[in-house]
C-alpha cells in the first residue's frame, strides 16, 4: 500500500498508457514536476477523462508507491479548468511553452511554491486576457519571472564580457547573452533600450499594474526574441514549442 498525500495540482500534460490508462505530468507546490498514473483515466465512462487535462487546477489525491518508484492520481478535484486558455490557439501555445519549460528542467530546479503560484497566476491572467498583445506581456512576465526563480535571470543593463553599463548600446548573440557597445561585433542584434526599464517595472508592481505598461509592437518582439533565447541557452536545447508555434508566437 502507498502513502496518500492530498496536493494542490496542475495538469502539464497528458498521455496514453495502454488502452484505458492515463498517462499525466503535474505541478505540485510540494513535490515540483511529478508523473502519475491514472488507472482507467482514457476509459470511454472515466469520470476523470475530462477533468485531467492540460492546465486544469485542483486538488488532487496522489498514492505514492515507494517501493515500484511511481504516482497514482486517484482523485483530481479542479477547481479552475482555464478553458479560454484551451480554445484559444495562441493561448494554448504560450500555455505549453511554459509547461515544456518546467517539465524539461524538473521545475526549473525550484519545487517550492513561488513556482507553483507563478504558474497558477500565469494562467490566470492568460485566460482572462483579451488579444494579442495582452497575452504577450503576460508571457514575457512569465518568462521573465521565471528565470529569477530558477537564478538563470539576465542584467541587460550590464554587459556579460567587461561587466559596464550597457549605457546607450544594448546588443545580443544568438545566445541571448547581453554586450554593450565596445564589446559588441558585426553579426550580433541590436536591443531597444527601452527593454531594460520595462523589466525593472516587472520586480516593483504586480501583474495588474504591469500589464497596464504600454510598449510599442515591435520593441515587445524584440524582446520576446530575446527572452526565447536566454530561456533556450538555460535550457540547452530547442523548445519544440517554440518551433511548432513560431507562426504564433
Amino acid at each position: 500500500m502507498g502513502r496518500e498525500e492530498k496536493e494542490q495540482i496542475i495538469i502539464l500534460k497528458t498521455y496514453p498508457v495502454g488502452e484505458n490508462h492515463r498517462g499525466v505530468k503535474l505541478l505540485t507546490p510540494g513535490n515540483g514536476v511529478l508523473s502519475a498514473l491514472v488507472y482507467g483515466g482514457n476509459g470511454k465512462n472515466s469520470s476523470k477523462k475530462g477533468a485531467v487535462i492540460p492546465f486544469c487546477y485542483g486538488w488532487g489525491e496522489l498514492v505514492h508507491d515507494r517501493a515500484r518508484g511511481r504516482y497514482q492520481l486517484k482523485e483530481f478535484a479542479v477547481e479552475s479548468s482555464f478553458s479560454p486558455i484551451r480554445e484559444e490557439l495562441r493561448k494554448t501555445y504560450i500555455a505549453s511553452l511554459w509547461a515544456e519549460m518546467l517539465m524539461g528542467s524538473y521545475g526549473g530546479g525550484h519545487h517550492g511554491p513561488e513556482l507553483f503560484l507563478l504558474f497558477l497566476e500565469g494562467l490566470h491572467y492568460l485566460a482572462e486576457g483579451e488579444g494579442e498583445t495582452e497575452d504577450f506581456r503576460i508571457m514575457i512576465r512569465f518568462l521573465w519571472d521565471y528565470l529569477a526563480l530558477s537564478g538563470e535571470r539576465p542584467d541587460p543593463s550590464r554587459c556579460s564580457r567587461c561587466g559596464r553599463p550597457t549605457g546607450d548600446g544594448l546588443f545580443r548573440d544568438q545566445r541571448g547573452h547581453i554586450f554593450c557597445s565596445s564589446c559588441a561585433h558585426s553579426g550580433m542584434g541590436r536591443l531597444p533600450l527601452g527593454i531594460v526599464p520595462y523589466l525593472n517595472r516587472a520586480d516593483d508592481t504586480n501583474w495588474e499594474e504591469f500589464l497596464k505598461i504600454g510598449m510599442a509592437l515591435q520593441t515587445m518582439d524584440q524582446l520576446k526574441r530575446w527572452l526565447f533565447a536566454v530561456i533556450q541557452d538555460h535550457m540547452g536545447y530547442r523548445l519544440k514549442t517554440l518551433k511548432s508555434g513560431s507562426f504564433l508566437l
